[in-house]
């Protein structure tokens, strides 16, 4: 069974400053939560099991258990204390779910890319490699980078710095659970940060080190459109993939829609 990671326990302050009063998931994209928007863009046909990791203040006062459960049935719903280091830790918060030989695959949880997801696990799960990192071209060093070696195998991946014209999307898989948590809490133990925070990516930096070398890219082009400030979903819903992206929604059947609920007052009634 496929394990699909959704880490969305970050404050979401850039929309709150902006004047949203949905937590951030939850925030309507088009007709549906921008949650279920990329749940029904990352649900594979094989079996598999979605685990959020989030705020528990955010589970207790958004009633996000149910409101989850009811968009992916048989999820896992994880809440931490605080926010974390980095990526990397609110991923090992899974860790009893997901240290074992099952594959993984990390997302994030604001961001719709224009792929089959199950194309790109085909490629994911060929005989022997070890991980695969969804990418695109780009040129900004907001993004991390990919590097690789004579063989064309990623060979490390860096934060934050253009090292290459190929940079990752944030969308990983690693053919087993269990090689993700080894090594990112190796790189925890030994206080390898990007940029003052632990990511996931460099991770892949490590397997590599390790022997683990069959790492390869998927790169989808112009594929990827971030959700994760109000500029950006501006910019997704007044653009021609906003059309695509809720009309593979509406094939993939009937969504849960959820009308907006200021804070206040969906705190009063889950108490």
């Amino acid at each position: 069974m496929l394990n699909i990671v959704i880490p969305m326990a970050g404050r979401g302050s850039r929309f709150a400053e902006a004047g949203f009063t949905d937590p951030k998931p939850f925030i309507p994209v088009g007709d549906m939560p921008m949650i279920e928007l990329v749940i029904r863009n990352l649900r594979p046909a094989c079996p598999h099991r979605f685990i959020f990791v989030c705020q528990q203040s955010h589970l207790e006062r958004y009633d996000f258990h149910h409101r989850l459960q009811t968009l992916a049935p048989g999820c896992e719903v994880l809440g931490l204390s605080g926010i974390t280091a980095g990526a990397a830790c609110s991923v090992l918060m899974a860790s009893d779910l997901i240290d074992n030989a099952s594959p993984l695959l990390i997302a994030n949880s604001d961001q719709w890319v224009d792929i089959d997801i199950d194309a790109f696990l085909s490629v994911a799960n060929r005989p022997g490699t070890d991980g695969l990192i969804m990418t695109m071209p780009a040129t900004d060093p907001k993004w991390s980078y990919v590097l690789k070696d004579t063989k064309e195998r990623v060979c490390r991946v860096v934060e934050k710095k253009v090292v290459s014209n190929e940079a990752t999307t944030g969308i990983y898989h690693f053919q087993r659970g269990s090689d993700f948590c080894r090594e990112a809490q190796a790189m925890i133990a030994d206080d390898e940060r990007s940029q003052g925070e632990f990511y996931v990516a460099p991770v892949y930096t490590r397997l590599y080190n390790a022997g683990q070398t069959a790492i390869a890219t998927y790169n989808i082009g112009a594929g990827m459109h971030g959700l994760g400030t109000p500029q950006d979903l501006t910019a997704f819903t007044s653009g021609p993939h906003f059309v695509r992206a809720m009309s593979r929604c509406s094939k993939a059947g009937l969504h849960h829609g959820f009308a907006p609920v200021a804070a206040p007052v969906l705190a009063e009634r889950v108490g």
